[in-house]
């Protein structure tokens, strides 16, 4: 006699599978812990987050555990008084961890670094040699946004004068500045907008203006700018031919902490040509001269 013993075995359903709470809480470990505030749709993976823009630099606000000494956690074990067996501290609550923010530039290869000067445009859309959600590491990812309003450039004969009606303000919008190249050893100055300098607290506050050369630039080194006239919010430019992306980034003193968060990061593309021709559209005037094309009025301050 022969018996047959059979199973039934529902169809394997992976939309299911993967709406499962133990599986998605896995898998979500297995991936970084991610807050976009770019706008640019990226993606969070195994230790790297995807989907950059390769026209934008980036920056990070890294949330993460802060790091005992092995010298003081070697200490910690062995004193009873400090460290209770049942792991609560004298109120009898679980001990919970400290955090510290640091912020972080995304480097041209996808690397972290906490110097402004190596901030890159990521040329493989990718940050990578991150930690995963499982080690408690949160990453805040920003995107510049161009610099605009109207700013004034100046010379340095005109700088002896800032209150001179002939310099009329520009009105910039996200294309940036195209000026011409002036003589060996001249140089442009810009004042920044009035409506993006009008709630920095220095106090609280800490502006890091940085000058990032293009590739078409090779001979200039990326450098920090200091404030030309701080009073007036004037910075020196590069007055030969170049291509130079100038960094505003603004980072504000957290509340009862030294620490500092991302509060606003912009840029502003400066294009200086030794062409003498007429202005392309969208491009500008040596200061003093006529608005571009085109231009608008800013809106007007509340």
């Amino acid at each position: 006699m022969l018996l047959y013993a059979a199973c039934v075995v529902e169809p394997f359903d992976p939309d299911k599978f993967l709406k499962n709470k133990k599986v998605s809480d896995f898998l979500k470990k297995k991936r970084v812990d991610l807050k976009d505030r770019s706008g640019d749709k990226l993606k969070a993976g195994d230790t790297i987050i995807t989907g950059l823009n390769p026209d934008k630099y980036y920056m990070i606000e890294v949330l993460e555990p802060e790091l005992i000494p092995e010298e003081l956690s070697l200490v910690l074990s062995l004193d009873e008084e400090v460290l209770p067996e049942n792991g609560e501290d004298e109120d009898g609550d679980d001990d919970e961890p400290v955090f510290k923010t640091s912020i972080m530039y995304v480097e041209a290869e996808g690397s972290l670094s906490d110097d402004p000067l190596y901030v890159g445009k990521v040329i493989g859309k990718t940050i990578k040699g991150l930690k995963n959600a499982n080690t408690n590491t949160t990453y805040t990812v920003f995107s510049s946004s161009p610099l605009k309003g109207e700013m004034k450039l100046y010379d340095l004969e005109q700088l002896s004068d800032l209150d001179d009606e002939e310099v009329a303000p520009k009105t910039v919008d996200e294309k940036g500045l195209a000026l011409h190249a002036l003589e060996p050893g001249c140089d442009y100055f810009l004042q920044l907008p009035e409506l993006f300098m009008k709630y920095h607290d220095p106090d609280s506050e800490e502006l890091i203006i940085v000058g990032i050369p293009a590739s078409s630039s090779p001979s200039i080194t990326p450098w920090l700018l200091e404030w030309h006239d701080e009073g007036k919010y004037i910075i020196k430019l590069i007055g030969e031919e170049s291509t130079i992306d100038y960094l505003f980034i603004k980072k504000k003193l957290k509340e009862d902490s030294t620490e500092y968060t991302i509060e606003s990061f912009n840029f502003l593309r400066v294009i200086v040509s030794s062409d003498d021709g007429e202005d392309p559209p969208g491009e500008v005037d040596p200061p003093g001269g006529e608005d571009p094309p085109g231009g608008e009025d800013p809106p007007d301050e509340e």
